[in-house]
């Protein structure tokens, strides 16, 4: 019987830019009970100068004030059930997690040949916004783990189907707000990655 997905929870810090990396291809692993997708975009910044490039990037933060940050991660878990009639009774005969994490990060395009040190500079900022959108990735793929591993304890037959998706609904409702609070306590202890050097 296939499954039927139904989108749990989305977790969505921005807008996502129509430009994928052309170097990051999307990445999908599917381990037992869970299918991870991950992949990556870019959005395009320019400068020649420091001060350029904060300009630039101070910009983009204000067309997105919903980010807190010059890169996103967004992340959308799904359940997939498959359940049968027997005897009178419901049987779950799969519940089945997936992921798909998306990150979103500046690539700086400079306009002329720009100095040495201004690249390094650039390359330990885009390397700390990196660190701290994983962090965000990390907490999505372990609360799809704790998902699958809740899910896994449903009682395998009820007297009706609607029976275990409310239970179902109730364990990803507090999946769901624990995942959220810790972004959210991630975000405030690095400052948006400000604290793990993501700072020009």
């Amino acid at each position: 019987m296939p499954l039927q997905w139904v989108s749990l929870l989305t977790i969505a810090l921005g807008p996502i830019p129509d430009r994928p990396d052309p170097a990051l291809v999307a990445l999908s692993e599917r381990t037992p009970g869970v299918i991870v997708t991950r992949s990556a975009r870019t959005y395009p910044i320019s400068g020649n100068d420091i001060g350029e490039l904060r300009d630039r990037l101070r910009a983009q933060l204000n067309m997105d004030a919903a980010a807190g940050g010059h890169a996103l991660t967004r992340s959308e878990i799904q359940v997939g059930y498959a359940f049968e009639r027997s005897r009178g009774e419901c049987v779950l005969i799969e519940a089945q997690v997936a992921v798909d994490v998306t990150t979103v990060l500046p690539s700086w395009e400079p306009d002329k040949p720009v100095p040495a040190a201004l690249r390094h500079q650039w390359q330990q900022v885009r390397k700390a916004l990196d660190t701290h959108e994983q962090g965000h990735a990390d907490h999505a793929l372990a609360a799809s783990e704790e998902l699958r591993q809740q899910l896994a304890q449903l009682p395998a037959t009820a007297p009706s189907c609607r029976d275990i998706e409310s239970a179902a609904q109730r364990i990803l409702f507090r999946v769901m707000t624990r995942l959220k609070f810790r972004d959210q306590r991630y975000d405030m202890r690095t400052q948006y990655g400000s604290a793990q050097g993501a700072v020009l």
